[in-house]
């Protein structure tokens, strides 16, 4: 898939590169209409030799809660990849997400 910007795809992007993303605005395309969700946090990275893990944790608005499901996010007015997400908590913020990250490693043995 060729890219329209130099935006990249969140399922891509190392954990470096998506704890600088904290604070960044999406829109979840669906229909009808689309919702706005802000990352507000990465969790601390786990590791070992073979596999690394780590959560992104998004905020939503807190009119509606999103079943979990795998959802289009978009940046900028540019796709930025396909998360699963998960609601995990109400707050007088809004709506959490979770999307759950868990690879394994290049150069794992």
């Amino acid at each position: 898939m060729e890219m329209k910007s130099d935006i990249q795809m969140l399922d891509i992007l190392s954990y470096d590169e998506l704890a600088s993303q904290v604070g960044m605005k999406f829109l979840i395309v669906r229909l009808p209409g689309s919702v706005e969700i802000e990352l507000i946090k990465v969790t601390e990275r786990r590791a070992d030799r073979r596999q690394e893990s780590f959560s992104l944790v998004f905020l939503g608005p807190g009119k509606e809660v999103l079943p979990q499901c795998i959802y289009m996010l978009q940046r900028e007015g540019v796709e930025a990849g396909s998360l699963f997400l998960v609601p995990t908590a109400m707050t007088k913020r809004g709506v959490e997400y979770e999307a759950a990250f868990n690879r394994l490693l290049e150069n794992a043995a």
